[in-house]
């Protein structure tokens, strides 16, 4: 069992460390906001 949970956690960082890859969660936010803006000011 204590090496699941291990295993587990390790695995949590693997997501993390994507994010923090990419600006970390408040730059992928801004990302989101602008491809947002983006759509709703282009629709058809």
């Amino acid at each position: 069992m204590a090496k699941a949970l291990r295993v587990q956690a390790g695995a949590l960082g693997v997501p993390a460390a994507a994010v923090d890859d990419f600006g970390g969660f408040e730059g992928q936010y801004e990302q989101i906001e602008k491809v947002a803006a983006h759509h709703g000011n282009h629709r058809s």
